[in-house]
């Protein structure tokens, strides 16, 4: 019984572990490149994208010879069953409407509303939840013509004037190191990595909270109704 008792409590220790400190993707993209690796506390990666090809195993025909007569009669064998049970059941019976269609029979303008709020707070509340840990860009581009090299150096750095505050805005960054220049002799070349990370336990409890605000909606219209 004591090491059972050991046993559970290592077990949620763990798991308390693993929804307090964060969890996380990192990405990394360059020129026809991509790396997905999927991040603990911040330092441990794990790529999961590109995965190592398996070498498929040869399969042997002995054993396909053999299983294909057994297949062919238990597909004859369900398709008869279908046709008796098809034959049985001659008599369409009404369809009860659904849990869901029950709830969106029941719904009101009022209470649209009222779940539009509650579903603008949640998707506010998941992009809250997350944070970026680390965003690094760097570009240099390239056109065979020096003025239109310019022209989209330009471009490039009006568009990231624009497109990081509004990442800013959105999520927490907590550090970034962004760099956009010309190169008049070369090839266009670019680089991403970019860490996206979250605190499980958070997420959890704004899930619990929507939750609650949701059944308060719906009671409060079922007593008006």
């Amino acid at each position: 019984m004591k090491w059972i008792g050991i046993a559970l409590l290592a077990i949620f220790a763990v798991i308390l572990l693993l929804l307090v400190l964060p969890l996380g993707v990192r990405v990394k993209l360059a020129q026809g490149s991509l790396e997905v690796y999927a991040k603990a506390f911040g330092i441990i990666g794990v790529k999961v994208y590109p995965m190592k090809k398996k070498t498929p195993k040869p399969s042997k025909e002995k054993d396909k010879k053999k299983s294909e007569p057994k297949k062919n009669e238990k597909k004859h064998e369900k398709k008869a069953k279908e046709q008796g049970n098809a034959s049985a059941n001659n008599e369409v019976k009404p369809e009860k409407p659904s849990k869901v269609q029950k709830y969106i029979n029941e719904l009101t303008f009022d209470k649209v509303i009222d779940l539009l709020k509650l579903a603008a707070e949640a998707v506010k509340g998941v992009f809250r939840g997350f944070y970026v840990s680390n965003l690094e860009l760097h570009a240099a581009v390239h056109d065979d013509d020096p003025a239109k090299t310019a022209m989209i150096y330009g471009g490039a750095c009006a568009a990231l004037e624009t497109v990081v505050p509004m990442l800013e805005s959105a999520f927490r960054i907590k550090k970034r190191d962004i760099s956009v220049y010309p190169m008049f002799m070369g090839e266009t070349e670019y680089q991403l990595d970019v860490s996206v990370m979250t605190v499980p336990i958070r997420l959890i409890a704004l899930a619990v909270l929507i939750f609650i605000k949701w059944l308060k909606i719906n009671k409060k219209h079922k007593a008006v109704q």
